[in-house]
């Protein structure tokens, strides 16, 4: 960081008041004298000057699979799009970006999947998963034919991947299927009647369906589980998925390989301003320290009915998730205003909890028992607002989360500066 940006900074952290009036700036990150001094604010060992990952830390080219994977992340639609039944979505851990080399267990037997994807040269690839109640996804069998429990739910994995080209998406959908049928002789052909083209398979009674089908350069993989061995429910599911998804996808044009170290992959500088604990600036496990649109953070939500009113109400536009919180850009301030007076969370939640100590930007509250991922979610969750940005932060000890949440207003007023 430079000397003269280094000034800024800790100018900014000190709660130095800068009026700015005379000159008649109305910069979003112009300082006012009505802000709150953040030194007074407990926010224990946590780091508030922001990290920036396009000077700092900048993405390399290892990063590239992963990047390209969350521009398609932008575009993929979810399972609670599908249906709004299938609220529920998977730990980010059982989904989200992937690359050749490590392909989702669900798009079949794992050595034959990379084969086809290493001879099409698939470039980059992102997967949702959505159910209608908590679910979990064995992968785990030698056929590559997952189990879902419990079997009578509702459950939607799709998978995008793009290709160099709509030739070797359309050779690789092909393959992917010859691949699975060649392994598995109990598989058997389903026509899906609106998409003829789609190579789709099932196993007779047994209430799941797999599809690959080209879109472009694109390859859409659908698996599909419902409660009934029903081959209709199921290629309706899976034709519903495809209608959902193809209006979407049609506004992504592909882009190679090489000309993805190019994408502007968090222009707002949102990361910067977004609690980082370990001060890590790169992608990391779990598409962490990562930008989306609102399409793509939906995807990583585990309570998408919850989350989608949430960002309705406050405006959502931009978002960025670390190890340590969620950041959301809202149109104005007045709608960040409203995540914390109104306590509006992404989850549900069980009751209000002590608010952060001076600071009034905040909220806290104690999460409900019936969680989505008992093992993931964490007891309490403060909110706080900065202007038109709203911060949301977790953790098992009240304490522990009233002073994240106090470095998490402080790091956004340290982050002025950012453009």
């Amino acid at each position: 960081m430079s000397r003269t940006r280094s000034f800024v900074v800790t100018m900014i952290g000190l709660g130095l008041a800068v009026t700015l009036t005379a000159c008649g700036s109305s910069e979003p990150g112009a300082a006012t004298s009505a802000e709150l001094d953040v030194r007074t604010l407990d926010v224990g060992g946590f780091t508030v000057d922001p990290l920036d990952i396009h000077e700092d830390d900048p993405p390399g080219l290892t990063d590239t699979p992963q990047i390209g994977g969350l521009r398609i992340s932008d575009y993929t639609v979810n399972a609670y799009d599908v249906d709004p039944r299938m609220n529920v979505g998977m730990s980010p851990s059982d989904m989200g970006t992937f690359e050749s080399g490590v392909m989702s267990e669900r798009l079949g037997n794992s050595d034959a999947v990379k084969a086809v994807a290493t001879r099409e040269d698939m470039y980059f690839g992102f997967e949702t998963i959505g159910s209608d109640m908590r679910t979990f996804i064995d992968s785990t069998s030698p056929d590559g034919w997952p189990s879902v429990d419990p079997h009578n739910s509702t459950a939607v994995d799709l998978i995008v991947m793009q290709f160099p080209d709509a030739g070797a998406a359309t050779r690789a959908a092909g393959e992917f299927a010859d691949a699975e049928s060649g392994i598995d002789k109990t598989t058997a052909a389903i026509p899906l009647p609106k998409y003829p083209a789609a190579r789709a398979q099932w196993r007779p009674g047994i209430a799941e369906l797999r599809s690959y089908l080209a879109h472009g350069s694109y390859v859409a993989a659908v698996l599909v589980f419902a409660p009934t061995a029903d081959p209709t429910t199921l290629t309706a599911l899976a034709q519903k998925t495809y209608d959902t998804e193809f209006p979407v996808l049609d506004t992504l044009p592909p882009i190679s390989d090489e000309d993805v170290m190019g994408v502007s992959w968090d222009p707002e500088y949102l990361i910067s301003r977004t609690l980082n604990a370990a001060q890590l600036g790169r992608l990391s496990f779990g598409d962490q320290n990562a930008a989306f649109t609102l399409h793509g953070i939906m995807n990583y939500m585990p309570d998408r009915a919850t989350a989608a009113k949430t960002f309705a109400a406050i405006k959502g536009q931009k978002f960025a998730r670390t190890d340590d919180a969620l950041l959301v850009r809202t149109a104005d301030a007045a709608s960040a205003a409203k995540a914390v007076h109104d306590r509006l969370t992404p989850e549900k939640f069980l009751t209000p909890a002590r608010d952060v100590p001076k600071l009034p930007d905040s909220a806290c509250v104690q999460n409900t028992s019936e969680q989505t991922f008992p093992t993931d979610r964490k007891r309490f969750t403060c909110i706080v607002a900065y202007r038109n940005y709203v911060g949301y932060v977790n953790s098992d000890q009240l304490i522990d989360v009233q002073q994240r949440a106090a470095a998490q207003y402080a790091l956004l007023a340290n982050s002025t500066w950012e453009p």
